[in-house]
């Protein structure tokens, strides 16, 4: 059985995880959580376990990456107080999002 290394319990990630393994019937077994990534990737790159990641995160050179057979995908919204006024960073962060919603979906 292997061992799972997972983002913390009732994170959107570990809940995601968690939901797909068991519809491909079965239950992880979870033996640690962290919320840092690179926590995760430097236990997995010693062989202490195995994790699911997003691709774009799990860069380490130790580490094999296996794609799945059915992709895994989720929405993350970007949300902010429409009454606040917003300093230049928030603005710019917003009109970068905007900028690039077909990369990350819409906004």
């Amino acid at each position: 059985m292997k061992i799972f290394l997972l983002e913390p319990e009732n994170s959107r990630p570990y809940n995601l995880v968690v939901k797909n393994c068991e519809q491909a019937g079965f239950t992880p077994n979870i033996t640690y959580t962290d919320g840092h990534i690179d926590n995760i990737m430097s236990l997995v790159s010693q062989g202490l376990g195995c994790s699911l990641l997003m691709q774009q995160i799990a860069t380490d050179d130790q580490i094999v990456q296996i794609p799945l057979a059915e992709v895994i995908t989720t929405t993350v919204s970007l949300c902010y107080d429409s009454a606040t006024r917003m300093n230049n960073e928030k603005a710019a962060f917003l009109r970068f999002f905007k900028n690039h919603h077909t990369e990350f979906g819409q906004l």
